[in-house]
């Protein structure tokens, strides 16, 4: 899962070496090793708690002076503890506009929180995404209008340059973002045939997890 750094974002950490004379450590994150400034004592194989300071051009954190446990960490920040505890398990950061984002797109949907709770721990989960709101609008789209690998199929198969994106073992990231393309042209984002939004959905999904996949930022 390919990390996007936004200030005041919270992470959770792993401290692999110390670079004292630097102020600096190399931390893993999911599964990223990055150096980073960081002010602070810490131990190395310890795990920290951090707020992102500032991603770019060195990504500097500050050590959360608080207890390292959830509930401490959540009652801290005003965060439901159960969305942190996600966040934990993947090392995913989090930020408050992000959760303002996750919860305004739970309202516009109008989900239950047991359907907000099943996409988040679907986008996670099964997907291996990010936690976004446009994500989350997708799964539930699909959750909307569940599809077969065969229907998907089937309706792709309408268009020459899509019909192949199915029938690969592989499936590349070129083929999936030409797919991404010509349903988007088609309009089919914005469609109000269910079936036609799943597709995208899906699509879109794939289009995405691909990038992740194959794109790890270390420059920061």
């Amino acid at each position: 899962m390919n990390i996007l750094w936004r200030t005041n974002q919270l992470v959770f950490g792993t401290i692999v070496a110390l670079y004292p004379q630097k102020k600096r450590a190399m931390i893993r994150i999911q599964n990223q090793q990055l150096i980073a400034d960081i002010d602070a004592e810490l131990v190395v194989g310890k795990s920290y708690w951090f707020q992102l300071t500032k991603p770019a051009p060195a990504l500097t954190l500050r050590l959360l002076q608080t207890d390292s446990s959830i509930s401490a960490v959540a009652a801290y920040f005003r965060i439901d503890e159960w969305l942190l505890n996600i966040y934990y398990n993947s090392q995913s950061p989090i930020s408050h506009s992000l959760i303002r984002d996750l919860f305004t797109v739970k309202k516009q949907l109008s989900m239950s929180l047991t359907t907000f709770k099943t996409i988040i721990h679907l986008c996670v989960k099964e997907w291996n995404l990010s936690l976004t709101d446009e994500h989350l609008k997708w799964i539930h789209a699909l959750q909307q209008q569940p599809l077969t690998q065969d229907r998907i199929v089937q309706q792709l198969n309408q268009f020459p340059e899509s019909g192949n994106m199915m029938r690969v073992g592989e499936q590349s990231l070129t083929m999936i973002q030409a797919t991404y393309t010509c349903l988007t042209n088609h309009n089919w984002d914005m469609s109000t045939d269910l079936v036609k939004r799943s597709v995208f959905a899906y699509v879109a999904l794939k289009q995405r997890q691909v990038m992740q996949k194959s794109s790890l930022d270390l420059r920061i």
